[in-house]
């Protein structure tokens, strides 16, 4: 394992797992195998709703908590000073420790400084090693550096040889901020798995094209949390340590930088629209809700407004109501949304707490 050195001099390990969507016994096995494997850096964050499954694969792991570097995120609705307070303490309970190593906000939100004076004390009291944040690109990062007392440590983004960000990561190498990636295989998009040159780069190591992409952001200095489930996928990721890509082949790899991202938006879009459906349905309060998060995708760019077809997917993500009378109402709506072939929504109609199908 190779390591690099936070900006307050704590050592961090360079690959580690991500574990979004590593849920259940079947989660709490993966993580388990991964950490009796080598792995000491686990990615978690509370949208991901296992913070509890990584606690406990911690707990029935072989390994010291004190040689493990765990990180985790902290998002919406927790976007005050005394809301992050308690979902640090949530977190540390969750994850069944007295200190977490890394810190991050999950995303930029309006009260992201607020929040980070919440992370900065609980540094500052020994509860978090390390704090930073996540997902800000560079000129939301430069104007919230200007804001908190503590810079952060950590950016963590989408990275990967089609988006390499290499601007970003120079920028706030000038600050003392390391860029950590995640989705390091681009989720599959690209055709990088199959593409010729990576796989001729690969050949001349004896490896894979998915350890020729970890090892090109290794060898930038760039930490990355490949996710993986089988015990063979964790040993490839793993096994990236005994060779070193040569200059020609860094101008290769380079050379694949589109520089824009390949996050599929399809599933959140209908996950917000199954999410929207369900709050008219319930009822006002929840509205509030997913207009912030709404909010949040107009500030990223992605869309102001939308029309999406009905699909069994949108219903899929809409949680149970969880009483018998929001049931009546929710199944009654639901029941007229599916007689419909699409939901348009926008900013304003949501503001108002309306739809149109």
């Amino acid at each position: 394992m190779e390591y690099i050195t936070l900006n307050n001099q704590v050592s961090m390990p360079i690959l580690g797992l991500g574990t979004y969507q590593l849920k259940g016994e079947s989660g709490i096995e993966t993580i388990k195998n991964a950490i009796n494997l080598g792995y000491t850096l686990i990615d978690t964050a509370q949208m991901y709703q296992n913070e509890r499954e990584v606690g406990i694969a911690i707990k029935e792991s072989n390994v010291n908590r004190e040689n493990l570097f765990i990180t985790t995120k902290i998002c919406t609705p927790n976007t005050t000073y005394e809301k992050a307070e308690k979902a640090i303490d949530i977190s540390l309970k969750n994850l069944q420790t007295d200190y977490i190593d890394l810190l991050l906000i999950h995303e930029p939100y309006d009260t992201s400084t607020e929040m980070y004076k919440a992370l900065e004390k609980a540094y500052k009291n020994g509860k978090i090693r390390a704090i930073g944040i996540s997902n800000f690109n560079e000129s939301e990062y430069l104007d919230f550096i200007g804001k908190c007392s503590v810079i952060p440590a950590i950016n963590q983004v989408e990275c990967h040889i089609l988006y390499n960000k290499k601007e970003l990561q120079n920028t706030m190498k000038k600050y003392g901020t390391v860029l950590m990636g995640y989705s390091p295989f681009a989720q599959g998009n690209g055709n990088l798995f199959v593409d010729n040159d990576i796989m001729s780069i690969g050949k001349k190591y004896n490896k894979i094209s998915s350890q020729v992409m970890l090892r090109y952001l290794i060898q930038r200095g760039i930490p990355t949390v490949p996710k993986a489930s089988s015990v063979e996928r964790l040993k490839e990721n793993l096994d990236v340590f005994n060779f070193t890509l040569n200059d020609n082949d860094v101008q290769i790899i380079n050379s694949k930088n589109q520089n824009k991202s390949f996050f599929g938006w399809d599933w959140v879009l209908n996950f917000v629209c199954g999410l929207i459906i369900y709050s008219v349905g319930k009822g006002e309060n929840d509205k509030l809700g997913f207009v912030v998060l709404f909010d949040s995708f107009s500030k990223y760019g992605i869309v102001n407004e939308f029309t999406i077809p009905i699909t069994p997917s949108v219903f899929a993500y809409a949680k149970p109501p969880p009483s018998a009378r929001e049931a009546t109402r929710s199944v009654q709506f639901f029941n007229y949304v599916q007689t419909c072939k699409f939901v348009h929504i926008t900013l304003g109609s949501l503001r108002r707490g309306s739809c149109r199908l």
